[in-house]
């Protein structure tokens, strides 16, 4: 089955005392809020013509589930990757707000 998880809203809430770590945080999380309210328009039109089903936490996905992921801060969420990857049997990834490509994503 292919199912849809939009997960950029879950980034690390600010919580760390460092002063650059937590101003990351803060703009990641900012970030994540912005994709999941304004880029599911143009997501959702690119994915018109795919039957899908939309869950809201990767507690929903069953082995061999086929997962699209609208997602940011990527490099943040090795963990959640890696869990995934043993899980699915593929994995779609919208990768929104690195437009430059500043992150280190091999990993991921």
């Amino acid at each position: 089955m292919i199912k849809l998880f939009w997960n950029t809203q879950n980034q690390k809430k600010p919580n760390s005392k460092e002063k650059k770590i937590k101003e990351k945080q803060e703009l990641d999380y900012g970030w994540g809020e912005y994709h999941k309210k304004s880029s599911d328009k143009w997501i959702y039109e690119i994915l018109k013509k795919i039957q899908y089903s939309v869950i809201t936490n990767e507690k929903n996905i069953e082995k061999d589930d086929i997962l699209i992921i609208v997602d940011s801060s990527v490099e943040e969420k090795n963990e959640l990757y890696n869990k995934l990857n043993l899980i699915c049997s593929k994995i779609f990834l919208f990768h929104l707000g690195d437009e430059f490509g500043f992150r280190d994503l091999s990993s991921i």
